[in-house]
């Protein structure tokens, strides 16, 4: 469970956005109007009916939600749009290429034959 008690399990993109914005009690067109969407937009992008949007658009979703202090709710709108696009997630992939070490360190652990080992000290080390 997250900070809104909302479940990931299972759950697209478009239906976590709407139970997210209905726990913050924000309207689709609240929500339209504060990122110069169309209502209809939004409620494709809840529906399924459109993808998750791209990062920016993203931010300003996360942005007018107030979910700066709920990190694990904005991570799942991140990680259940990435997924949904086949994509990294928009703050991860920002992260990485801002440092190439974790390039580095991802690419050589990906080629090692001990990649899982590896990856078992990093989380322990974190």
């Amino acid at each position: 469970m997250d900070d809104l008690n909302l479940k990931t399990e299972n759950a697209e993109f478009g239906q976590y956005l709407r139970s997210v914005r209905q726990t913050k009690k924000i309207s689709i067109r609240q929500l339209a109007k504060a990122v110069n969407k169309t209502p209809t937009y939004i409620s494709d992008i809840e529906k399924g009916n459109n993808k998750p949007p791209e990062s920016e658009l993203l931010d300003k979703i996360i942005a007018t939600l107030q979910l700066a202090d709920l990190p694990n709710v904005k991570n799942n709108l991140y990680d259940l749009a990435a997924k949904e696009r086949k994509d990294v997630p928009a703050d991860i992939k920002e992260y990485l290429m801002k440092n190439e070490s974790i390039l580095k360190i991802i690419r050589t652990a990906k080629e090692s034959p001990n990649e899982k080992q590896i990856w078992a000290k990093v989380s322990q080390i974190i």
